[in-house]
């Protein structure tokens, strides 16, 4: 009796497994197109061998059928951490290739109707003007083309403010995403410690939380350390301060959270009223924080416009090197902050790859070739301004005209002209007589060779790279000066040994666009090859295959049979012995 009991429970306990092992099958066959889930196995492991016969212990044994030791997830750590470092790296190419590719579409370049072919019928219509000055066809004709100049060196201008308004929006976005799926994390950590502590396997909640790591990944490059109980450490891959904790299983008050910039505003003292919202949300009234930031650089100014992603604490608070809260407890709504040449009160967050990198780098560079259309605009504007005033200053005593040619549209003066604000005067625009195209202003005059210095102007070698907001007519002429031409009796101005022509220089700067948007593009090519083969390795280990589940199901149903055979066998062995001693 005693031995058949044993084999009958050892065939339970393998009828009991190879339904947990079924059921794993299923799970996995249910899940087969779930995102993030990893497929699982029924871990069995033999129970331990009891003795039979009269030699106690040290006699022959017999097991006890088997159990299932665990649900196991088949997952690979180091692949993991493969796929989330190019994961990051394909954020940075990915964000700068689209980027690109807009930038490209706003400069429109090679182009019948770019900005080069703009500025050259420009320079044409002064050539024409200068061949005949009277005609009032060929002033009107420099002032549209002049106006159409203008125009789209506004527009493409506006464009470029428009894409960097369009990705800080993504960034801000991206900040508040980033804090919500770090929160989940934590939330996930929390309930994993708890089942896990209770002897439960939380497989379900840990694929949920690799899935969200894996998104984190995404946006910047972090590292996952484990812990007990199967919880998770999430620190910020580089660039850590002295608080980068993100995610602390067992201590979410140290962690650390992210805060968005919104505004920079310089005030009459010279300081910056900087603008944040905790955690990014700027739909929240009371997230919204001031601080007042005194000794900033313009090199600074533009890293926080850039960037704009602080490092917070866990309540979403701004916080210095040492990661304290800036501002008065408990609301922290404002605060002080003064840098000097060795520190930077406001920590921004700067990891090297991921979305947020990616964002940071075409914020820079929308604004090198805004910089680069400003500098355009405004030497045009001063060279033909000098030209045409016949005067090396702005306004200067005794130029025979008062009218410049360019101006700033928002009404500043010619120094403060940009691609944003360019346009003709509209003195000019309205009355193209004004057009000064002689030697001389005198009306009545028919020579055409002050246009003509203004359409050879386009040849001549400016230092246009060095060209600042607070580059005067004086400062773009140099020391060369305006040079009389004593045949024409107009003055032009000398070229510089360390110059280049305004259409060379927006050529260059077109030639350069070119370069980084093949490179964005040739690198996301290339990011996104790697990235498919280690996704695909991965999915080789932990993804699940019908295929396979297939063949399991087989094989343990034909396990599950032989097991109910068993106990059908011994089922009918009792019944010879129960049957057999009741006669």
């Amino acid at each position: 009796m005693a031995g058949l009991a044993t084999t009958l429970n050892t065939a339970n306990t393998g009828l009991q497994a190879q339904q947990a092992a079924l059921n794993v099958t299923s799970h996995n066959v249910a899940n087969a197109d779930t995102v993030g889930y990893t497929r699982e196995r029924a871990a069995l492991q033999a129970n331990g061998a009891s003795a039979i016969g009269q030699d106690g212990p040290f006699g022959a044994q017999v097991g006890n059928g088997v159990t299932v030791s665990s649900i196991q997830r088949i997952r690979d750590v180091f692949l993991d951490y493969q796929v989330r470092a190019a994961t990051s790296v394909k954020g940075t190419d990915e964000t700068k290739d689209s980027y690109m590719t807009q930038i490209q579409s706003i400069m429109n370049e090679p182009s019948g109707t770019g900005l080069s072919s703009v500025i050259d019928t420009f320079y044409t219509n002064w050539q024409t003007l200068s061949k005949d000055p009277q005609s009032s066809n060929s002033r009107t004709l420099v002032a549209q083309q002049t106006k159409t100049l203008t125009d789209t060196l506004n527009d493409m201008y506006n464009k470029l403010q428009k894409l960097q308004t369009d990705s800080q929006t993504s960034l801000q976005n991206t900040v508040s995403d980033i804090n919500n799926k770090l929160n989940q994390v934590d939330k996930l950590n929390q309930q994993i410690m708890d089942l896990k502590s209770a002897g439960t396997e939380p497989n379900d909640l840990m694929d949920q939380r690799d899935l969200l790591v894996d998104q984190l990944s995404e946006d910047f490059n972090l590292k996952s350390s484990p812990g007990n109980l199967e919880s998770i450490t999430l620190t910020a891959g580089d660039n850590l301060t002295a608080g980068s904790t993100l995610v602390n299983p067992t201590d979410s008050s140290s962690e650390n959270r992210l805060a968005y910039i919104s505004g920079i505003d310089k005030q009459a003292d010279g300081s910056y009223n900087i603008t944040y919202y905790k955690n990014g949300a700027t739909s929240d009234a009371n997230s919204k924080c001031t601080i007042n930031a005194t000794g900033l650089s313009d090199d600074q100014v533009k890293q926080l416009q850039e960037n704009r992603v602080l490092w917070a604490n866990s309540d979403g608070v701004a916080v210095d090197s040492s990661n304290n809260p800036i501002g008065t407890a408990p609301n922290y709504t404002t605060g002080s902050v003064t840098y000097t040449s060795t520190s930077a009160p406001l920590q921004l967050f700067t990891p090297s790859d991921g979305v947020l990198t990616g964002t940071t780098q075409v914020q820079q560079n929308i604004d090198k070739y805004t910089d680069d259309l400003n500098k355009l605009a405004k030497s045009i504007a001063l060279s033909v301004n000098a030209i045409e005033e016949q005067s090396s200053t702005a306004e200067a005593a005794g130029a025979d005209t008062t009218n410049d040619f360019f101006v700033d549209k928002n009404g500043g003066n010619e120094n403060t002209i940009t691609a944003g604000n360019i346009t003709i005067n509209t003195a000019i625009l309205n009355d193209p007589s004004k057009i000064v195209a002689s030697a001389t202003a005198t009306s009545g005059t028919t020579d055409g060779t002050r246009a003509l210095a203004v359409a050879q102007s386009q040849n001549t070698l400016l230092n246009v790279q060095d060209i600042t907001t607070s580059t005067t007519r004086s400062d773009l002429i140099g020391t060369g000066g305006l040079v009389l031409n004593s045949t024409t009796g107009v003055s032009a101005i000398a070229n510089s040994s360390t110059g280049t022509t305004t259409g060379n220089y927006y050529s260059t700067t077109i030639d350069v666009l070119g370069e980084d948007a093949q490179k964005a593009s040739k690198d996301l090519t290339n990011q996104t090859t790697i990235i498919n083969s280690l996704t695909q390795t991965r999915a080789s280990v932990s993804s699940v295959s019908i295929d396979e589940e297939m063949t399991n199901m087989i094989q343990f149903q034909h396990a599950y049979a032989a097991n109910a055979k068993i106990i059908s066998t011994v089922d009918s062995l009792l019944d010879v012995v129960v049957n057999g001693l009741m006669k």
